[in-house]
């Protein structure tokens, strides 16, 4: 079941061949050299994996959350994990990504779903429209140059009570993520998940 949910969230996804050709016909790379936004990173997808396997331990499913709650997949490149947040039943799910690219071909995949939207998104600076009370981000701390603005963005879009969880291959994540984590007013944590992979939730400080 976990499998098909997943599998269900990369049918409904731009496909990577014609991510890879807009990024060519566009004559760009994106915001990253080399059109890295094509691919589905690993972070991503084992974050993906585990809100399946443990949905009810990071997510909450009650009728009025899949309703109502704002779901936001930072840095959404091809946007596995908002999509995967549709398909898990929730209906306010945005997609932000720095390149208007992966954007554009995303909200084409969206007819299904009326209350999903794609915007662009710059760190540093707070989401655009509602705060987040689920904000999902997949493989987005691999350049520790960005993590002040990363992590500022994300304390200035939480909602009061809401919850960050971003997803990162390494099985260690930078020693210093912590305190520039309290630096912008966020409680952190990290966890070493079962599938080998650094779970980093951030909540705001009480």
């Amino acid at each position: 079941m976990a499998h098909a949910l997943l599998d269900q969230a990369i049918d409904c996804l731009p496909s990577e061949a014609s991510c890879r050709q807009a990024a060519l016909n566009a004559e760009r790379g994106s915001v990253e050299e080399g059109a890295t936004w094509p691919y589905l990173w690993p972070g991503g997808l084992r974050l993906a994996e585990d809100l399946i396997d443990h949905t009810a331990d990071f997510l909450p499913m009650d009728q009025n959350s899949l309703e109502h709650a704002h779901v936001v997949d930072l840095g959404c490149g091809r946007g596995l994990l908002g999509m995967l947040a549709l398909c898990l039943g929730f209906q306010r799910v945005s997609f932000m990504d720095g390149d208007d690219l992966p954007l554009g071909l995303i909200a084409q995949q969206l007819s299904d779903f009326p209350k999903a939207q794609c915007r662009l998104l710059e760190w540093g600076g707070p989401i655009p429209g509602d705060a987040a009370d689920i904000l999902l981000g997949g493989d987005v701390l691999y350049r520790p140059a960005y993590h002040n603005s990363l992590l500022h963005s994300i304390s200035e879009s939480l909602a009061p009570n809401g919850i960050a969880y971003l997803g990162d291959p390494r099985k260690k994540v930078e020693e210093n993520l912590s305190e520039v984590a309290e630096q912008h007013g966020l409680d952190y944590k990290h966890m070493l998940r079962q599938n080998n992979y650094s779970l980093v939730q951030l909540t705001n400080q009480q």
